[in-house]
């Protein structure tokens, strides 16, 4: 008997730790964004929701259903949570939200009043806070890059520049955050940014680069490079342009493959372009995008 309660015990014990370490993820779903167009002249109708699908391609799941459209999903580190754009009405600012990894338990985290927050996001490995793209006040300008405590929704600005910073990335490591800067100013450029002394160095220079991704290793950034995927080194050398035409590359949490779109599906492919296979199919009202792994 007692050898008995003591197996039930430790196995509760388990399901908690694994509960806590991310339970339904486990490193195998990719959370995304699926948009539902309206009529046959696929018309963007504002009903874009979360959604994951599983690393085969199986198993996809609405996750949100609204009438406002979600963007730009993002995973915990632990792979409990995640956090997400939900705008106030359509076509407006919005603000940050968080929900479970099966998508129970959702909850606003920010309540953003002048800083203008229309999506981009990313967590900090500590999962203590998340990195986002917003502009200072309702009269526009350049975007900047805000943190926000994960616990309380409290936001601080991050940089101030006149770059307009984008798509910001959160090196694993803690040290760097990358992005794509979207201004007027040397646009669609990627850039990194020292967490600990805020200074910024350029990494690449001509073709328009966007969607930096950093490898777990902190080691590479995949991104998109005029229409391909491409991978560069941490400081911006030894790039490489993939064989393959897509956008927003992700990696996964082993390193060993990439998530990409193309033509408004989600695709796989291993870092050197090989293995590439299709995770969504899309008929002719959806489109699905932003993917983090």
């Amino acid at each position: 008997m007692r050898r008995w309660l003591w197996l039930a015990v430790a196995g509760a014990s388990l399901a908690l730790a694994a509960s806590a370490a991310g339970g339904p993820r486990a490193g195998d779903r990719i959370v995304f964004v699926t948009n539902h167009l309206c009529g046959g002249r696929q018309v963007d109708c504002g009903r874009a929701e979360i959604a994951t699908v599983r690393a085969d391609g199986s198993g996809s799941t609405i996750l949100t259903r609204n009438t406002v459209s979600e963007a730009s999903p993002a995973w915990s580190p632990n792979g409990a949570q995640i956090a997400f754009f939900r705008p106030t009405r359509r076509a407006s600012a919005g603000q940050v939200w968080l929900m479970a990894a099966d998508g129970s338990h959702q909850r606003q985290l920010t309540h953003l009043k002048a800083v203008q927050f229309y999506g981009d996001l990313d967590w900090a490995p500590t999962g203590r806070s998340l990195v986002i793209k917003a502009f200072a006040s309702s009269l526009g300008g350049s975007t900047e890059l805000w943190l926000v405590n994960a616990s309380t929704g409290k936001v601080s600005p991050l940089t101030r520049t006149v770059l307009g910073e984008g798509a910001p990335s959160w090196s694993p490591n803690g040290r760097w955050i990358a992005f794509s800067s979207e201004g007027r100013l040397r646009a669609n450029r990627i850039w990194r940014l020292s967490v600990a002394t805020k200074r910024m160095v350029q990494l690449t220079t001509g073709p328009a680069a966007l969607y930096p991704s950093w490898s777990p290793d902190s080691r590479r950034i995949a991104f998109t490079l005029g229409g391909r995927l491409a991978i560069m080194d941490a400081n911006g050398s030894h790039r490489h342009v993939l064989r393959l035409f897509g956008t927003r590359p992700h990696w996964s949490r082993d390193g060993r493959w990439l998530v990409y779109v193309t033509n408004g599906d989600l695709f796989k492919a291993r870092p050197d372009g090989s293995g590439r296979f299709q995770l969504t199919h899309h008929g002719k009202l959806t489109e699905n995008d932003q993917p983090d792994w």
